[in-house]
């Protein structure tokens, strides 16, 4: 019964992350359509702390380069991955890591 519980967490897991990524690809691509001019954009890439508690850690630094993949396909420039703040997660007191994509639009 907790073998079954866990795998469907993960699935959950899994399920919100592909729903978080195609969220993000669809705002930058309507973001592109209302920036003519070349602009800087900071992608703020949080993780919730239940995303925290199931992912590892490499599979946190692929979610941040998963986005900049998704922005440099749809023609931004991706300056960089940077700490934008650390914080206490309140329920699980878990050092959570907030950090920016940089991107630029060409324009």
């Amino acid at each position: 019964m907790l073998i079954r519980r866990i795998k469907r967490f993960r699935m959950d897991m899994q399920l919100a992350l592909a729903l978080f990524l195609t969220a993000m690809n669809k705002l930058l691509a309507n973001l592109r359509l209302y920036t003519r001019l070349p602009a800087l954009v900071l992608l703020l890439a949080i993780l919730a702390p239940v995303f925290m508690a199931a992912l590892p850690a490499p599979a946190l630094s692929a979610e941040r380069q998963l986005l900049a993949d998704i922005a440099k396909s749809l023609g931004y420039e991706v300056m960089g991955i940077d700490l934008f703040r650390t914080r206490l997660a309140t329920a699980t007191k878990v050092q959570l890591r907030e950090e920016v994509v940089l991107l630029q639009w060409p324009g």
